[in-house]
């Protein structure tokens, strides 16, 4: 039987085995690409027609009815990285142009590279009625001077983009961090690049929403809440499950359908007054939250992906 169901993930990613598993149990046929094994596979497009080699054999495309972009991590190669870079680019062009098939994408891949940007997002929640911190994304001294006086030096930094520095096959995660006041005395070149620079929410628990289609999961994160970033404690931190504000849940399925998206991971800094959002990582994390309360998220997932298609029982 022909896949209907491509998976496009990596070898590391729990959400993609939870996924897999479900699909396997509704005898629903699928192909899972580890996209950092790509150059390792054939990939081919003839005549209109795809196919790809996997390590169970050769694999038609036509007829796949969903594809799930999860996390696509790129083949590495023993080059200059110049050309490794060259290289790189080539397999993403071949995965953009799977856009061809007559799918259903979750997340479309124009509508996921649009809404990586910070400022398309804050821009996006702000018009839906999200309560958004006051931010300032700049690389002018003063500017950022004044804002934080503004916001008397209570005032968080974070990366633009995404803040993962790669170095030494080691990989570090650049996170939020209180902005110190004295770092800005008697300076008035630009910065080398522009930063987003967010008041800070005092008191704050954070909460992640998980939102598939319409429907959504929420989490607390027991990070310390004196920490800028809970994601310092990473999947140590003690999650339970909760229920998110009905107008909150609203409007991330309003957000999510304004860009175009049918998944995404909403983070929210809480406290006794606001719902604050920070961000909508259209690729977020989320098998761990599952593991630690047994949220169905996989099973929502793999309903959203098998939509119309026949399964077992």
């Amino acid at each position: 039987m022909r896949p209907q169901v491509l998976l496009l993930t990596n070898e590391l990613d729990v959400g993609s085995d939870l996924v897999v598993r479900l699909l396997r149990e509704r005898d629903v046929p699928f192909v899972r690409i580890n996209t950092e094994r790509l150059s390792e596979r054939t990939f081919t497009w003839l005549d209109g027609v795809w196919s790809v080699m996997t390590r169970r054999g050769q694999a038609s495309l036509t007829g796949i009815r969903s594809i799930w972009m999860r996390q696509p991590v790129w083949p590495e190669f023993d080059m200059p990285p110049a050309v490794a870079e060259v290289l790189q680019n080539q397999w993403r062009a071949a995965i953009r142009g799977l856009a061809s098939l007559d799918a259903s994408w979750i997340n479309p891949i124009d509508a996921g590279l649009a809404a990586e940007s910070k400022i398309l997002q804050l821009t996006t929640a702000n018009r839906i009625g999200l309560d958004v911190p006051a931010t300032c994304i700049s690389n002018d001294i003063e500017a950022i001077r004044r804002f934080a006086d503004d916001h008397h030096g209570r005032v968080v930094v974070k990366a633009l983009d995404a803040p993962l520095i790669e170095q030494d096959g080691v990989s570090r995660f650049v996170y939020t961090s209180r902005l110190d006041p004295k770092i800005l005395a008697g300076r008035n070149d630009p910065e080398p690049v522009p930063m987003i620079f967010q008041e800070e929410i005092l008191n704050k628990r954070d909460v992640r929403v998980v939102v598939i289609d319409d429907e959504a999961f929420a989490f607390a994160i027991a990070a310390d809440p004196n920490d800028t970033d809970w994601r310092r404690s990473g999947r140590t931190a003690a999650v339970t499950r909760i229920d998110a504000p009905p107008h909150i849940t609203t409007m991330c399925i309003d957000f999510l359908a304004s860009l175009g998206l049918r998944f995404g991971a909403f983070d929210f800094a809480v406290n006794e007054d606001r719902y604050a959002f920070l961000e909508c990582n259209q690729n977020g994390e989320w098998g761990w939250l599952q593991r630690a309360t047994g949220a169905p998220i996989a099973a929502r997932i793999a309903s959203a992906l098998t939509r119309g298609i026949p399964q077992a029982g």
